[in-house]
């Protein structure tokens, strides 16, 4: 789900579910997210969010931030 906060501003919310079919184990990541994305200028972009594992098989945090730029 992602939400316009203004014109520049918006925000987004993920859950997420993967299941691997291995023929040795299976095994099911649960992984919830948040992020954010500041549009200063039409060619300009920063995001930044996280990732929060749900379950045991999942990673427990992984954060993360990027820069865009048209040119």
């Amino acid at each position: 789900m992602t939400v316009d906060l203004s014109e520049a501003l918006s925000a987004s919310a993920e859950l997420s579910m993967m299941r691997d079919e291995d023929p040795l184990g299976h095994a099911t990541e649960a992984v919830a997210g948040l992020s954010a994305g500041w549009q200063p200028s039409p060619n300009l972009q920063f995001d930044a969010g996280a990732n929060v594992g749900l379950n045991h098989r999942s990673p427990d945090v992984e954060l993360y931030a990027g820069i865009s730029r048209r040119f």
